[in-house]
């Protein structure tokens, strides 16, 4: 069984497909093209394991662009040295603001409730929040994280990654092995800054990671210096609350949070008892003479053990809640996506090759099939999983017969796609919806939107591509493929096409991965 992709597989995965996306030339494509074939010949696995290929075509790419850093390359070192950081930010904070509250001299214990309420209850209800947050992104509610304050914190932690982190690398001279790492971190930036289905998840898991790392941390801070202090210096805890005025509501509270490990303890070291607790009672106007020194360092052993279940064991258990999330999110990344699917049909698609020993005869032969017609030569039917079938939508009144023809044979020129059905539209959405959900998708793996490149990508237009791609199933990609002016018998849509040019860099421009252009070679 292939194992998942990583997110650094899958990063790299884009930028790769992206870089052939970006070969205009009649003659790149074919270079393309021959390299894929090249790769799936020399491909030893099961060649009906899709995965597999995508693995062995990415391992070959990544050998091609050796020594440059690729954007996975850079995506894992910057998240790697944010994690460090947000473990050192958050141990210094735990302990900076931890060693703030408990600055005692000698003339007013500690306040215990203040310290509960900042070390205990408010890491706990973080993490509860932060659950349920996760726990409603799992009941499919996965694209909308606008407005909450996670959003707010994954957007800085994203902007720390990728411009304070670099900027602070450069200056300190730390630059990155190999070449390109400009071209990588703008790529990986764009990528995480995509607020679309395909990507919104995968990064979240990662991002969230690093808030649970940074709360980790500073809980560890806490603890730390909690214990430091009650081992090098005489602590005295007491409690005092306007609204909790009786020592057994207290008693009460303070057993009832102690319940997870007093079961283990001795009653006297889980938590205080009910005379500890009114000994170490603060009243201000009898000061601190008159409380027992037993009583007050009475409360340690419960504050230390609060922090560890209530604020370190919740915490590492959504840690481990969000690596189990990440690595099924990861499984979920389909395959199937118009990218890859392009990349499986290149790899895959026929290639008629024919070896003739020269004899007599067959020169002979030879001499008389040339005085002859050419006979065409169809090539075998596409293999079942690299072949893309596509629906094609065209404009009856802007094509005429003759040149959706055409067209057709544009389309299926490459051997990589076969056109399985032509669809008539108007441009008008309302109408064409009805004609592209009559469209039955197990039968294709990709729609193309016939368009004539000189007509310019105006927002109608771009609107419209966006509305088709909404209403397409995920694994469905939208396919802009650009013709000469449909007037013309010449079809053909050059390289330096001006107008070619500017619908890729609008339809780019959309942030949409499974809206892509194409020409008419």
């Amino acid at each position: 069984m292939t194992m998942n992709l990583s997110l650094k597989d899958i990063i790299d995965l884009e930028y790769l497909i992206s870089r052939d996306d970006e070969q205009d030339s009649g003659q790149a494509v074919q270079a393309c093209l021959n390299r894929d074939r090249g790769i799936y010949r020399q491909f030893t696995g099961d060649k009906q394991d899709r995965g597999a290929l995508v693995r062995a075509w990415l391992s070959h790419r990544r050998e091609q662009e050796s020594p440059a850093v690729l954007p996975g390359t850079y995506w894992a070192l910057l998240n790697r040295l944010t994690g460090y950081i947000m473990l050192i930010a958050g141990f210094l904070s735990g302990m900076s603001l931890t060693a703030s509250i408990l600055a005692y001299h000698g003339s007013r214990p500690i306040n215990v409730t203040v310290f509960v309420a900042v070390f205990i209850v408010l890491p706990l209800l973080f993490t509860l929040f932060a659950a349920l947050t996760g726990f409603r992104r799992l009941l499919g509610n996965r694209g909308s994280d606008g407005g909450s304050p996670f959003s707010i914190g994954f957007e800085m932690i994203s902007t720390a990654m990728f411009k304070g982190l670099p900027k602070l690398l450069k200056r300190l001279g730390w630059g990155l092995p190999g070449k390109g790492s400009d071209t990588a971190s703008n790529y990986t930036a764009m990528l995480v800054n995509m607020r679309t289905r395909t990507y919104q998840g995968l990064f979240y898991g990662p991002f969230f990671m690093l808030t649970c790392v940074f709360s980790l941390a500073f809980s560890l801070g806490t603890l730390g210096t909690t214990f430091f202090r009650v081992m090098v210096s005489d602590m005295a805890f007491g409690w005092q609350s306007t609204l909790l005025t009786s020592s057994r509501t207290v008693y009460d509270l303070v057993s009832a949070m102690a319940w997870p490990w007093a079961g283990w303890l001795p009653k006297g070291l889980a938590y205080p008892g009910i005379e500890q607790i009114e000994g170490s009672r603060i009243i201000l106007k009898e000061g601190i003479s008159v409380l027992a020194t037993q009583d007050l360092v009475s409360w340690w052993p419960f504050l230390c053990l609060g922090i560890v279940f209530y604020a370190l064991i919740p915490r590492a258990a959504l840690m481990f809640a969000t690596a189990f999330a990440q690595r099924r999110e990861l499984a979920r990344f389909d395959l199937r996506m118009p990218g890859i699917s392009d990349v499986i049909a290149r790899m895959t698609s026929p290639v008629l090759s024919v070896d003739i020993d020269e004899t007599p005869v067959s020169t002979a032969a030879k001499s008389n099939r040339d005085n002859r017609p050419d006979k065409e030569i169809e090539p075998s039917p596409l293999p079942e999983l690299g072949g893309r079938t596509c629906a094609m939508l065209v404009s009856g009144r802007v094509y005429s017969k003759q040149a959706v023809e055409d067209v057709k044979k544009g389309v299926e020129k490459d051997g990589i796609s076969r056109v399985n059905m032509t669809l008539d539209i108007s441009f008008d959405f309302e109408a064409d919806r009805r004609i592209v959900e009559s469209i039955e998708f197990e039968t294709i793996d990709q729609v193309i939107l016939i368009q004539e490149v000189w007509q310019p990508p105006i927002r109608g237009l771009l609107y419209y591509l966006s509305q088709l791609s909404d209403i397409l199933p995920e694994k469905i990609g939208l396919q802009v493929f650009l013709t000469g002016d449909a007037g013309t018998p010449d079809l053909v849509v050059g390289d330096d096409d001006i107008d070619f040019h500017t619908w890729k860099k609008a339809v780019s421009g959309l942030g949409r991965p499974n809206i892509r252009t194409r020409r008419f070679m």
